[in-house]
């Protein structure tokens, strides 16, 4: 889940542009600070919420880290063997607590990643398919392959 969580935030455009704000924010707030400091006693208060600033930015990795194993612990299909079942017009999922079907006209982009697939029915919602899920290359290339002619927005990392 951590991984699939990583690699969206890195290449879902939405996710890009937060990391981004975040690092850079951080980055700002610390450069701010560094200069309060540099200017004597009296500018040492004000350039102190500007590292609390920073901390706060740059915390933010390791708080979605702590939010992402949170909400793993909550799923009730956590820990259990998810088995999709991919054809050239549908992607069926099971697991021992819950099943789906869908078409693929509802995956609207699909991200191939050297360590899986993330596959959006929406922007945020995604289905992450491991490499090592799969039980040959053949497999993986027959993904792409559906995936590429199925879904609008198909990008290979």
């Amino acid at each position: 889940m951590l991984l699939a969580q990583r690699l969206h935030m890195r290449h879902s455009k939405r996710g890009r542009k937060i990391r981004r704000a975040f690092i850079g924010g951080g980055a700002l707030f610390l450069l701010l600070g560094i200069a309060g400091l540099g200017r004597g006693q009296v500018f040492f208060a004000a350039a102190f919420p500007f590292f609390l600033l920073a901390g706060a930015f740059l915390a933010v990795p390791w708080l979605t880290r702590r939010a992402v194993l949170k909400m793993y612990a909550q799923k009730p299909d956590r820990d259990l063997v998810v088995t999709y079942e991919i054809s050239t017009d549908r992607i069926g999922t099971r697991s021992e607590v819950a099943s789906t079907d869908m078409l693929w006209r509802t995956i609207m982009r699909a991200h191939k990643v050297p360590q899986g697939f993330l596959l959006y029915p929406t922007d945020q919602m995604f289905h992450w398919l491991p490499v090592r899920g799969f039980q040959d290359l053949a497999d993986i290339e027959r993904l792409a392959k559906i995936a590429k002619t199925n879904v609008k927005e198909y990008i290979e990392a």
